[in-house]
């Protein structure tokens, strides 16, 4: 007789999974594991297949699906034909929205998925200020409230620069993440309220705030807080600390840095508690860090970058020596990154501190000799990738300049490039064009050769032909 052949173990989870499976099977739609859901979400080729997959499985959607759903979504349409759909079809986003919403309002907060929702619903485009997203983004805010006491400081960083992206009223939140902040940066310094921090046996070292975050929070500070002397400290602080922590950063993170505080902090922060423009404090050591660094990795910037960054650096300069520079943020006029500018007038110095102030200036300025020089270099043997709009940078700065043996070349190269890309440039591009190769501006420049000068003069006054050649908004 036979022996009887054994049941196969079946453990407790995977009893508890077969029960939950044979609970949720639909015919409509089937059933599918949290984890299988998540993997599909996030390799999902295209926003329209993330939207059928939530419409398919919306009953199984949870909190923790939502951070990669949306993550997904925002990283496809950055570029490309997804890019293109998002901006036609941005409407059709409305079902993932309520549903997060509705999600975010009855479970447990959780502090990391309500800030890589916020930060991925920032990047796709939905801003607060239209009426279809403003619930959306009041649940976020009402979370991220709750459960900011007990949030790590990278999570509340991208929440707010999420906040202040969306046009979503931040001021409240900053300024109840500012004092966490600076509790964090000064255990991370290794002073807690003016006293050691004590090393405990069997306790974790303090981890530093990623240098990401760091500039995320400070450039939502300068963007969407109110003035206070606390934002103002905290400031210098992330300052001083971002300044040694620059080695080995990706150019974005550096980029923001030098948004933050070259334009953003002058133009957002009143001149009672501005930082200083004094050199020697922490944000010109920032500068001068940032500069160096970008020196020796020129090759890794884009052309867009190539061309933003010499426009920060010369507008920089340029308010230090008190030249008119007008490469976009002129004296006193500065542009904050959000598309307003204001006057800002730094405060009165005494003898002494203009003294400090001359001999920082001329760090920074050394500092950006440097840079300029190696960014030209970059950009000279690659004009042909240049959007119009960045060739009009490029050639400004240039124009502007009153040193360097990069000036000549780069304005000659500029404007031979230009002669054949007529239509490519917008008004904007094609005025900015015309102020930097205006006779008295060239320089060292070279004669336009015969025939060229009359289609450089069509390009960048009020051309025939390119009349209307650039109406197309430039991309950078």
């Amino acid at each position: 007789m036979a022996a009887a052949v054994p049941k196969p173990f079946i453990g407790s989870a995977a009893a508890a999974r077969l029960r939950q499976s044979r609970m949720h099977k639909r015919p409509g739609s089937g059933w599918i594991e949290p984890e299988q859901l998540r993997t599909r979400l996030a390799c999902a080729r295209s926003i329209p297949e993330i939207l059928e997959t939530r419409r398919r499985f919306k009953d199984e959607i949870e909190l923790g699906h939502l951070p990669v759903a949306w993550s997904r979504l925002s990283r496809l349409g950055r570029s490309g034909i997804q890019r293109e759909w998002l901006c036609d079809n941005r409407e059709l986003l409305a079902p993932l929205a309520e549903q997060t919403r509705t999600i975010l309002e009855n479970e447990i907060p959780d502090a990391r998925a309500n800030a890589s929702v916020a930060h991925a619903v920032a990047i796709a485009g939905l801003h607060s200020d239209e009426p279809k997203w403003r619930s959306l983004w009041e649940a976020i805010e009402y979370r991220a409230t709750e459960v900011l006491d007990v949030s790590e400081p990278p999570d509340y960083a991208r929440l707010a620069w999420a906040m202040v992206e969306a046009k979503h009223p931040a001021e409240k939140y900053l300024e109840s993440a500012v004092d966490l902040l600076q509790q964090s940066l000064r255990a991370e310094s290794g002073s807690g309220r003016g006293q050691a921090v004590p090393k405990w046996r069997n306790t974790q070292p303090h981890k530093p705030l990623p240098l990401v975050e760091l500039a995320l929070f400070a450039n939502a500070y300068v963007r969407g807080g109110l003035p206070s002397a606390a934002g103002s400290s905290l400031m210098e602080s992330i300052a001083r600390s971002a300044a040694s922590r620059v080695a080995g950063a990706k150019p974005s993170t550096l980029l923001l840095l030098l948004r933050t505080f070259t334009v953003g902090t002058r133009a957002r922060v009143s001149s009672a508690v501005a930082l200083p423009l004094d050199p020697g404090l922490a944000r010109d050591r920032l500068l001068v860090a940032v500069a160096q660094e970008l020196t020796h990795r020129a090759h890794e910037l884009k052309p867009q970058e190539v061309a933003e960054v010499m426009c920060v650096y010369a507008a920089e300069v340029g308010v230090r020596s008190g030249a008119n520079d007008q490469t976009g943020v002129g004296v006193g006029m500065v542009d904050n990154g959000g598309g307003e500018s204001r006057v800002h007038r730094p405060p009165d110095k005494d003898d002494k501190q203009c003294r400090g102030s001359a001999g920082g200036a001329a760090t920074l300025a050394e500092a950006c000799a440097n840079l300029l020089a190696a960014l030209a270099e970059r950009a000279m043997p690659q004009l042909r990738r240049y959007k119009a709009y960045n060739l009009s940078r490029l050639a400004h700065v240039a124009s502007r300049s009153t040193d360097g043996a990069w000036r000549a070349p780069l304005l000659q190269m500029v404007q031979a490039e230009s002669l054949g890309r007529e239509r490519e440039f917008s008004a904007e591009s094609r005025a900015l064009l015309g102020r930097a190769l205006e006779p008295g501006m060239r320089g060292q420049v070279e004669a336009v050769p015969v025939g060229g000068e009359e289609r450089l003069c069509g390009l960048v006054g009020a051309p025939r032909e390119f009349a209307d050649a650039g109406n197309r908004k430039d991309c950078d």
